[in-house]
């Protein structure tokens, strides 16, 4: 499930590249700023979740 956010941030720049200029760096940029929300984004689900199953 944590591969996710990577499988996302690897294809947008694949299908970027395929589109686009390959030596473009903001595409890479967002990217990998879009990989990090995505981790956070579970990390802090995850957390949550934790959470939430011990106060029952």
């Amino acid at each position: 499930m944590w591969s996710l956010p990577l499988v996302s941030a690897v294809m947008f720049l694949f299908g970027t590249w395929f589109s686009f200029d390959v030596k473009e760096i903001w595409f890479i940029m967002y990217a990998a700023i879009y990989l990090v929300l995505g981790w956070i984004a579970m990390f802090i689900g995850k957390y949550m979740g934790k959470h939430e199953y011990g106060k029952k």
